[in-house]
C-alpha cells in the first residue's frame, strides 16, 4: 500500500457501496482539484504542487455526501475553519497536506454546517464543479473495472454515490457481455 501524507489515511479504509474508500477517493480528488476549485483568497498560492490548499470545505462536505458522517472545522489564525471529516471514530482531512506538515488539533472542534458554507455562492459553485467531476472520474473507475458502461448511473439514482449490492452484481454478471449496462436498466422505478 502507498504512504500517504492527508491525515487519518492509516484509518481511512471505510468503504461506501462502490468499494471505494477516502484513500480511493483521495485519488481521484488530485486529479480533479485545481486553482478554479480553490478558495479565491487562497488561489495565489494554489500550485499543483499544493492541490489541497482552499479545497478543505467542499472535499469534506462532498465525502459527507459519500460516507455519512459530519464535517468538523479547525479554527484558524485568520478566523476562518479548516474542514474535516469524522465518521463514526475515523477522523481523516483529505486536505491537510496544505499544511506541509504542520500538526493540527483534531480535537474538540465545531461542527460545521453546509448551509452556512454554501450560503457563498462562489463555494457552492465550487462545490458543484468539484462534485460533477468527482461523479465523472468515479463513472470511469466503475467502467474500467467493471468493464461496462454505466450510463448516468448517479444522475438517475438522484446524485446518490452509492450503488446498490443488486447494482454490482448486475454489473459483474455483465462486465463480460459487449452490451452496455445501465444502472438505469434496473431501476425502473426512478430510485
Amino acid at each position: 500500500m502507498n504512504k500517504y501524507q492527508f491525515y487519518g489515511w492509516e484509518k481511512a479504509t471505510i468503504k461506501d457501496n462502490n468499494g471505494l474508500t477516502p484513500i480511493d477517493y483521495y485519488d481521484l480528488l488530485t486529479n480533479i482539484w485545481c486553482k478554479d476549485t480553490c478558495a479565491p483568497r487562497m488561489r495565489k498560492d494554489w500550485s499543483k504542487d499544493n492541490k489541497t490548499l482552499g479545497q478543505c470545505s467542499i472535499t469534506a462536505f462532498l465525502m459527507q455526501d459519500i460516507y455519512g458522517g459530519k464535517v468538523y472545522g479547525i479554527l484558524n489564525d485568520d478566523q476562518s475553519y479548516h474542514c474535516f471529516n469524522k465518521i463514526g471514530d475515523i477522523v481523516f482531512d483529505l486536505t491537510s497536506e496544505q499544511f506541509n506538515g504542520k500538526l493540527l488539533d483534531y480535537n474538540d472542534c465545531c461542527e460545521q454546517f453546509r448551509e452556512i458554507h454554501f450560503a457563498k455562492e462562489e463555494k457552492k459553485n465550487r462545490y458543484e464543479y468539484l462534485k460533477k467531476e468527482l461523479i465523472k472520474a468515479v463513472n470511469q473507475f466503475i467502467k474500467e473495472k467493471y468493464r461496462v458502461n454505466p450510463v448516468n448511473i448517479y444522475k438517475r439514482r438522484k446524485n446518490n454515490y452509492n450503488l446498490t449490492g443488486e447494482d454490482i452484481d448486475l454489473l459483474k454478471d455483465n462486465r463480460h457481455k459487449k452490451e452496455k449496462v445501465s444502472i438505469c436498466d434496473i431501476h425502473e422505478d426512478g430510485a
